[in-house]
């Protein structure tokens, strides 16, 4: 079968179409779709009986889904999820290769009302078998929604650029949809979400939320979208979904007005997965151009060099982020497994290795030796620089190797500059490069950068302890408490928040609330971090015996796993055992602790400022 040169599809009539519709309800993409089938049925019934122009989010939130009178769409977004659902659903049933469908059913962005269009029938020729009938019809049906698309683009497109409207400066993603019928298929559309923020992030002015605070909306009640935006303080939401059949991916994403709840722009993008990183930059020029103009001019594009990812690579590589983005031990290790799996079919794939650097820099300390991990994590970042200069993440990875594992001043402070030059909305760069000022004793300049990635970043519990950490260095144990207080609303398991509060209150001279809170801390996150913070609390409080209790224990299970020898000695400074404190110092210096950088400024380690002894330490970890 040919193809018609040109002309827009034809028009089915109402029994043609309601013929249609009893074939697809009856057919296996929607026996078992519930409400879709239902939704489905509903509007085209609507449409047919000349009432498409009625069908508005209200109606059907009542008619359809049972929400009743009280029904609210901005603030319950049912119709339009499932909307996107639908969609979904219709493109997967038109390209089955099983169908003899006489009519094409569209439901356009942007409205409820279906659109109805007459299918060529195939006739099977005398030379070839019926079955080669089809390739062909999933060409006609494709031809048919690429023109469609094209013209509701251009019709949509139109209609944005006659209404003139104040630049968008700040913005959050929300959490992709998985439109796949596979739960497991999580990864990808999470991958999606990720990737997409990532790519934003790198456009000068404007505000782009980070990953780890959009992503607890993913399963939370779902709010409306100006509370959600009140709470990340941004003006507008990027909502979306994505599906992945087989190697193919699409793409779908919406810029939505947080105040007035009004659609900006949407469009759909398709591509391969092998292209998949090629894909998001596209979506996010998009939605960048769709800011305003100024803001776009503002972000030139850097040049990326092309490589050659395969798509199982690009599975692997985002597999290996849903992996190590739980922070688990268990999830960093799998998630580098399937990094190194990603570069050894796509040796070029340079956010690949930046990934690796981030998951191997996070079990440094934590859950291995710095010795075992940092080196590694270091070899991955130069070599994502070396296949991409211009990679943001990897400068942030370097920068942090260089700050807490080399102890190269210059070299962290450079390497963080670069990464926020890159990518100015990076919360982590901005955390990192406070943490350097913070150990450089630049605190009104380290207080800055901290206010920054707490507005990139509001919702994440790493940012916000890392500003608790900042008070108690600062001696502003005040306000230590107080972010205690809000990091217990966001993440009230988190137990290291609950140390630091119980330091500033020993600080304070208030034991009983102190003990209080270090309790609770070791109950809630049993960390040798927090064991040694107890150490600390109750040698401060008096208690000698029970200090060196937890030292006891410590001491054994450092048998079993790596525990850093710094925290250790922050708990002999504190009964006063310098000499042990010392010893375990020099441990440290030997392990390469994270921790050791921070000699000089944790106010629990003021006891030890007075020895003569600190100065060959510190001018060995490269203070001068």
């Amino acid at each position: 079968m040919t193809l018609p040169p040109s002309g827009v599809p034809g028009k089915p009539n109402s029994t043609e179409v309601s013929t249609q519709i009893e074939r697809m309800l009856a057919s296996p993409a929607f026996q078992q779709a519930g409400s879709l089938s239902r939704f489905l049925s509903y509007i085209v019934e609507e449409t047919l009986a000349g009432r498409g122009d009625m069908l508005k989010e209200y109606s059907l939130g009542v008619a359809v889904f049972d929400r009743g009178e009280t029904f609210d769409p901005k603030v319950d977004t049912i119709v339009r999820v499932q909307a996107r659902r639908l969609r979904a659903k219709l493109e997967q049933y038109y390209g089955a290769a099983d169908q003899n469908d006489t009519v094409l059913i569209e439901l356009p962005k942007g409205s409820y009302a279906p659109f109805f269009h007459l299918l060529p029938i195939a006739s099977p020729s005398a030379e070839a078998p019926v079955s080669r009938k089809f390739p062909s019809r999933l060409v006609m049906v494709a031809a048919i929604l690429l023109f469609l698309s094209a013209a509701a683009w251009a019709v949509r497109s139109l209609a944005f650029r006659q209404v003139a409207r104040p630049p968008v400066t700040s913005i959050a993603v929300l959490p992709f949809e998985n439109l796949a019928s596979d739960a497991g298929e999580e990864w990808f559309s999470d991958g999606m979400t990720e990737t997409l923020i990532m790519e934003l992030s790198k456009i000068r002015g404007l505000k782009v939320i980070s990953r780890t605070s959009v992503m607890p909306f993913k399963h939370a009640p779902r709010k409306s979208l100006r509370q959600i935006a009140q709470e990340l303080g941004v003006e507008a939401i990027v909502e979306g979904s994505a599906l992945r059949v087989g190697d193919r991916v699409r793409i779908t994403a919406q810029l939505i007005s947080a105040a007035t709840d009004t659609h900006l722009w949407a469009s759909d993008f398709d591509g391969d997965m092998k292209d998949v990183l090629s894909l998001q930059r596209t979506v996010a020029r998009s939605i960048a151009q769709q800011t305003g103009s100024t803001l776009v001019r503002a972000a030139q594009p850097l040049p990326v060099p092309a490589h050659s990812t395969d798509a199982e690579a690009s599975q692997l590589y985002l597999r290996g982020l849903f992996q190590s983005n739980r922070g688990s031990e268990a999830g960093l290790r799998k998630g580098i497994e399937l990094f190194e799996k990603a570069v050894a079919r796509s040796p070029d794939y340079a956010e690949a290795y930046a990934a690796m650097a981030s998951a191997l820099t996070q079990l440094s300390s934590f859950y291995a030796p710095p010795n075992d991990v940092m080196p590694k994590a270091k070899a991955a970042a130069l070599k994502a620089l070396a296949l991409n200069p211009a990679l943001a993440q990897a400068h942030t990875q370097l920068g942090l190797v260089k700050l807490y594992f080399d102890w190269d001043w210059p070299g962290a402070e450079k390497e963080l500059k670069e990464a926020l030059d890159l990518d100015p909305n990076s919360a982590e760069a901005h955390l990192l490069y406070e943490d350097y000022l913070l150990v450089m004793g630049q605190s009104e300049q380290a207080v800055a950068e901290g206010k920054r990635s707490i507005e990139l970043d509001p919702l994440s519990p790493r940012v916000l302890l890392e500003a608790q950490f900042a008070f108690l260095v600062l001696d502003q144990f005040n306000d230590v408490v107080k972010l205690g207080e809000r990091i217990s609303e966001i993440e009230p398991g988190l137990g290291t928040s609950h140390a630091f509060t119980s330091l500033a209150y020993v600080a304070q001279g208030d034991f009983e609330r102190a003990r209080k809170e270090i309790e609770t801390a070791v109950r809630v996150e049993p960390t040798p971090m927090n064991k040694a913070f107890q150490a600390h609390v109750r040698a401060k409080a008096g208690d000698r015996s029970g200090a060196l209790q937890i030292l006891d224990e410590l001491k054994a299970l450092n048998a079993k796993r790596y525990i850093c020898s710094y925290e250790v000695a922050t708990a002999y400074a504190s009964l006063g055992d310098k000499d042990a404190a010392f010893q375990y110092l020099n441990q440290g210096l030997h392990e390469r602790a994270d921790c050791m950088v921070w000699l000089r400024v944790e106010p629990w380690m003021k006891s030890l400022r007075t020895d003569p002894r600190i100065e060959k330490l510190a001018g060995e970890i490269g203070f001068r």
